[in-house]
């Protein structure tokens, strides 16, 4: 699950169009954060997660936040200022489940890469699922999560709203604040959809012709959009535009929102998702908040899972800072995410007593960064030198937070067997993915 919105200049104090996203995977499924400057391709082919496409000849500069063994992104921007993520959605079509499609995070990846404006991202998305469609496995090791995609499609200028049900779509244009969730939003308020969209439903009678054509009723799944709550989650992310002038840390509080779960994390109706077994199988592994301004954009990103205990670090285009920057594995290893991973999950499940001195600490932290970021913003033509430095400077605070928590935690474990007690099946399922993860817990 994921939850992704966008806020468009008039609502925010910088005056650029921002697009959020957390992105919710498996548990143990690592996010990377990879920096692929402009580059020029030899090669005819492209291998994706599944299947392989013809290449182009140069492809843009990127940011993305993509799970360590896929292809694909979950979201991103490139050099252009176009920034993308998506959104699985619950249709009333089946799939073949041959693998021989495209995944979201594949036409993400694709799109940011060969386009330079929004509109040509959402073009050639269209392009992608009418020429491979959509029939590729979205999961790690639930080999079983075939979905349909939504997006979210941002440049400096202009945004769009993009949903998919298998080869057909409908998109507009967006004019205003927009969340998207697991479920279809768009109703009958498109620009424009797939010339044999409304004719198909008709035929598989899911549209009587009473009406405008409401592309979400005649699509959707309701029994697995309910059960994702995906609408519960648009109106927590919704919440932000009510504010005068949205600042980033509004964008960071949405994103660590968990609503009105405060005590039990693993509810899907937190943006913030926490996994916690067979009712909520995914948690937020990663998440971005790209500012995508007419001088220097700043793409914010955690690399790391639960946002609620995560520091989001400012990155630049034209910079080296993540030359050097090791990429997760399946296992518990030195990247940054395992190492915020092992810190989150001591806190998580052996000391939440020290929950609230470890926020108030990466509060502040993270108010440092941001004031860092604006400090440097405020410059007329800051060096990439100077960019550089305060990416280097956020990682090196990151990590010796992480580092001083993890220490701190490992001195003061208490005593987990009531919790353990009153929650059995949730505490078995978390020793099971330490396990898996190789994951020793203190």
């Amino acid at each position: 699950m994921c939850d992704t919105f966008y806020i468009p200049k008039n609502l925010n104090l910088y005056h650029a169009n921002i697009l959020c996203k957390n992105s919710d995977r498996e548990p143990n499924e690592a996010q990377s954060i990879i920096h692929i400057h402009h580059t020029q391709h030899t090669s005819d082919k492209v291998k994706l997660t599944y299947i392989e496409i013809p290449q182009v000849k140069n492809t843009y500069e990127v940011y993305l936040s993509k799970p360590f063994q896929m292809w694909g992104a979950e979201m991103g921007v490139n050099e252009c200022g176009v920034a993308i993520g998506n959104e699985a959605v619950f249709t009333k079509f089946s799939f073949a489940k041959k693998n021989n499609g495209l995944t979201g995070m594949d036409m993400i990846r694709l799109a940011l890469e060969r386009k330079n404006s929004a509109k040509s991202a959402l073009e050639y998305i269209i392009e992608l699922i009418e020429t491979y469609g959509q029939d590729a496995c979205g999961g790690y090791e639930n080999k079983n999560f075939f979905y349909h995609n939504s997006f979210l499609i941002v440049d400096k200028k202009e945004a769009y709203c993009l949903e998919t049900a298998d080869k057909f779509w409908a998109y507009k244009k967006l004019n205003h604040f927009y969340a998207i969730s697991n479920g279809l939003t768009i109703l009958d308020d498109y620009d424009e959809i797939h010339p044999q969209a409304i004719e198909y439903a008709k035929q598989k009678k899911w549209y009587n012709e009473e009406g405008p054509f409401n592309f979400r009723k005649a699509f959707s799944d309701k029994f697995y959009t309910y059960m994702g709550k995906c609408d519960v989650r648009r109106q927590i992310s919704e919440k932000v535009a009510q504010k005068e002038k949205i600042h980033v840390r509004d964008c960071i509080q949405t994103l660590q929102s968990h609503g009105n779960n405060t005590k039990k994390l693993d509810s899907m109706e937190s943006i913030c998702l926490h996994s916690g077994g067979l009712q909520t199988p995914s948690e937020t592994t990663g998440s971005m908040i790209a500012i995508l301004r007419d001088s220097i954009m700043t793409v914010w990103l955690t690399g790391t899972s639960h946002p609620c205990l995560s520091l989001y670090k400012p990155f630049f285009f034209g910079t080296d800072s993540l030359k050097d920057f090791p990429e997760p594995t399946s296992t518990y290893d030195h990247s940054l995410w395992w190492q915020a991973e092992i810190t989150h999950r001591n806190l998580l499940e052996n000391n939440q007593d020290l929950l609230k001195d470890y926020q108030l600490e990466q509060k502040n932290l993270q108010e440092e960064f941001i004031e860092l970021e604006q400090r440097l913003i405020s410059q007329k033509h800051p060096s990439k030198k100077e960019l550089e430095e305060v990416s280097n400077l956020c990682l090196q605070k990151e990590k010796q937070f992480y580092q001083k928590w993890l220490k701190e935690i490992t001195k003061n474990k208490k005593s987990s067997w009531i919790k353990k007690i009153e929650r059995p099946l949730y505490h078995l399922y978390r020793y099971k993915l330490n396990k898996k993860a190789q994951l020793i817990l203190s």
